[in-house]
C-alpha cells in the first residue's frame, strides 16, 4: 500500500495519542514526515516519534511544498477558534487533504466527515455530486452584492459594472428596484429577488462568485427597534447562513458592512480606532458586533474583511431622508428650518459613493493585507458635531433657521480615526460634507418629488414598519 506523506500540527496530548493510534491501529499507511508546533520544546517529542522534520505553524506552506505533503492533520485543543480556522484556511488554499482532530473524534480511522471541512471540493468524490472539472475551476470574476439595490448598493453595482465585472444582486427589493432600473439591460448584471435569511436564496447566489460584498441588513437604530426577533434573524442569523455558503463554495473574499455605531457612547473622549473599546447603545450596533465576531471566528475557506462605516450621507438613486445630514438638507430646502436635539454629540460622516468605493477597494485588494482585518471607513476631516452640521447648512442655505434643544434623542457620541484604511490601502474619500450637501441640493431642486421627504420610501423605519404589518 502506498503511504500518505503526512504532516501533523500539534504535539500535545491529543497529537501524541493520534500518532500512537496511527502506528498501532490505522488501516491506512501514514508516513509521518513532519510535525509543527509553536512550542519549540516539542522538538524533543518530534524526535522521539521519528519525524524527519519539525517547525512552527508559520512554516506550514513551506513544509507542505518542500516535503510534498499529501495530508495535514490538525490536533490542537488549546488554541482560539480564529487560530485554528486560520490553519484550516491555509491548508485549503494549499489544496492538501486536511483533517482536524478533536477529543470526541480522535481516532484516525473514524468516519472522516466528522473531522473534514465541509466544502464543495472536499465532497467531489461522492457519486451523488458528480462534479465536473468545470465545477471545480477557479472562480470567475463575478461579484455578489447583497442589498445591491439599496442606498449604498446601487453605487457599488455601478462601480463594479464600470470596471467590467459581472455582478449578481441578491435583494428583497422592499424599497423597489428603481435604483437599478437604468442597468437592467446590462448583460453582466443579474438580479435575484430573494432574502438573505433564506438558505436556498443565499446558496444559489453565492455559487460561482469570486467576491461577496454583504450590505443587506436592517440598518439604523429605529428600524431595528421595531421587532427585535426579526432584527436578530436578518442582521445576525442570516450572517451565519452567508458564512456557511462562503465556506462551502470557497469564495475568495467576503467583505461585510458593519458600523462605527459599535463604538456607541464613547467613554474615552478621544479619537477611536479599530482597537478601541466597543460600547454599543442599540440593538443595531450589537448585531454588527455579533456578526463581526461570527465571521472572523468561522471563516475557514474564504478571506473575511469588516468595514465599519461612518454615518453615511449624500445623494443616491435609492434616497434616504432618515440620515441626519440628508434630513437636515431637505428640511432646510423645504421647511427652511431644522431642529437639533442636543448638538454636542460627535459623529464621523462619509458619503455613500465613498462607501461604495471602499467596498470595491477592499474586495479587490491583496488578500495578504486585508484578510481578517477591520477597517473604519471615512476621513478624520469628516468628524463633526451635530451643531457643526447645522452651522454648515446655514452657511450654504442662509435662509435656514435652526432650533436647538438640550434634549438628546440619540446618545451616540464618538470621533473616529481612519489611518488604518489609508495606510494599508491608500484609501481617500472624494467628498467632504460641503460638496455632498451641495450635490444633494442640486438633485432635490431637479427632482421635486424628493421634497416629499416624509414619504415612507425614504425612511427605513417607516418602510420596515409597513413591511412588518403586511407580514
Amino acid at each position: 500500500m502506498e503511504s500518505t506523506r503526512t504532516l501533523i500540527i500539534g504535539l500535545g496530548q491529543l497529537g501524541c495519542q493520534l500518532i500512537n493510534d496511527v502506528d498501532k491501529h490505522s488501516v491506512e499507511k501514514f508516513d509521518l514526515v513532519c510535525a509543527l508546533d509553536d512550542d519549540k520544546s516539542k522538538k524533543k517529542v518530534a524526535d522521539t516519534f521519528g519525524f524527519i522534520d519539525f517547525g512552527s505553524t508559520n512554516e506550514l506552506e513551506t513544509k507542505v511544498e518542500e516535503l510534498k505533503i499529501d495530508y495535514v492533520i490538525l490536533a490542537i485543543t488549546n488554541a482560539s477558534a480564529r487560530f485554528l480556522n486560520d490553519i484550516i484556511y491555509r491548508c485549503l488554499k494549499l489544496e492538501v487533504k486536511t483533517r482536524y482532530v478533536t477529543d470526541e473524534h480522535a481516532k484516525i480511522d473514524e468516519f472522516e466527515y466528522f473531522n473534514t471541512p465541509i466544502t464543495k471540493k472536499n465532497l467531489k468524490n461522492l457519486k451523488e455530486f458528480k462534479l465536473s472539472e468545470n465545477d471545480l475551476d477557479e472562480k470567475e470574476g463575478a461579484v455578489l452584492v447583497t442589498g445591491g439595490a439599496g442606498y449604498i448598493g446601487n453605487h457599488l453595482v455601478r462601480d463594479l459594472l464600470n470596471d467590467g465585472y459581472e455582478v449578481i444582486v441578491l435583494d428583497s427589493f422592499i424599497f423597489g428596484n428603481s435604483a437599478l432600473s437604468d442597468l437592467r439591460d446590462d448583460p453582466r448584471l443579474k438580479l435575484i429577488n430573494g432574502s438573505i435569511e433564506n438558505i436556498r436564496d443565499v446558496f444559489n447566489s453565492v455559487e460561482n462568485v469570486r467576491y461577496v460584498i454583504a450590505l443587506a441588513a436592517i440598518v439604523g437604530d429605529p428600524a431595528c427597534s421595531l421587532d427585535a426577533k426579526n432584527t436578530m434573524i436578518i442582521n445576525y442569523e442570516s450572517t451565519k447562513i452567508l458564512v456557511e455558503a462562503c465556506n462551502y463554495y470557497g469564495v475568495e473574499k467576503l467583505v461585510f458592512a458593519s458600523s462605527c455605531s459599535v463604538y456607541g457612547a464613547s467613554l474615552e473622549g478621544s479619537y477611536l480606532d479599530e482597537e478601541s473599546t466597543l460600547n454599543p447603545v442599540s440593538l443595531y450596533a450589537r448585531t454588527r458586533i455579533f456578526s463581526e465576531k461570527y465571521i472572523l471566528d468561522n471563516a475557514i475557506n474564504f478571506s473575511p474583511s469588516i468595514l465599519r462605516l461612518s454615518t453615511v450621507f449624500g445623494f443616491s438613486k435609492r434616497m434616504r431622508f432618515d440620515l441626519v445630514v440628508n434630513l437636515f438638507t431637505v428640511k432646510a430646502i423645504v421647511d427652511k428650518s431644522i431642529e437639533i436635539f442636543g448638538g454636542n454629540q460627535w459623529r464621523p460622516f462619509v458619503h455613500c459613493k465613498d462607501v461604495a468605493k471602499a467596498f470595491k477597494t477592499v474586495a479587490l485588494a491583496d488578500e495578504n493585507i486585508v484578510r481578517g482585518q477591520i477597517y473604519n471607513v471615512g476621513d478624520e476631516s469628516l468628524n463633526f458635531t451635530i451643531d457643526q452640521v447645522g452651522d454648515l447648512l446655514k452657511t450654504i442655505l442662509p435662509q435656514t433657521s435652526i432650533k436647538s434643544t438640550g434634549d438628546i434623542d440619540d446618545p451616540r457620541n464618538y470621533k473616529v480615526k481612519f489611518n488604518k484604511i489609508k495606510n494599508d490601502l491608500g484609501f481617500k474619500t472624494d467628498y467632504d460634507l460641503e460638496s455632498g450637501i451641495k450635490e444633494m441640493i442640486q438633485e432635490i431642486y431637479k427632482n421635486k418629488s424628493l421634497e416629499n421627504y416624509q414619504d415612507q420610501i425614504y425612511s427605513n423605519l417607516l418602510t420596515f414598519k409597513e413591511f412588518n404589518l403586511k407580514n
